[in-house]
């Protein structure tokens, strides 16, 4: 996954850099694909350059706003228990890593907070 970030983020030094894909987050109504405002597309594949893993998305959830680090350091990648701390909403999607989180009910490029990248092919 790190490499594929890292391929995202214009390549090892020995590579001519690439132009980096464009990240947006988005809530329940966004479809996924190459990233568009315009056509509400959120991005289909994301990583973390921070912890190196994919950042997954719940579509219908935002987290509780009590989650902690703790909680998606222990429990990501397992789905069920992530889930565990989020609240089902219609029009929200949730987003994680292993290290960092957030929701959404509308498109959005994500905070600079936020170490993700678009992983492309």
């Amino acid at each position: 996954v790190l490499a594929e970030a890292e391929r995202a983020l214009g390549g090892t030094s020995k590579q001519a850099p690439r132009r980096r894909a464009k990240v947006l987050l988005g809530g329940a109504d966004c479809q996924t694909g190459a990233a568009s405002m315009l056509k509400k597309v959120v991005s289909e594949s994301m990583a973390c350059t921070k912890c190196g893993q994919h950042v997954l998305r719940f579509v219908g959830y935002k987290w509780a706003s009590d989650v902690s680090y703790i909680h998606f350091r222990e429990y990501y990648p397992d789905r069920t228990k992530l889930l565990a701390a989020a609240t089902v909403s219609a029009k929200h999607a949730a987003y994680c890593c292993q290290c960092a989180w957030t929701h959404t009910d509308d498109i959005q490029a994500p905070t600079p907070s936020l170490p993700w990248v678009a992983v492309v092919a």
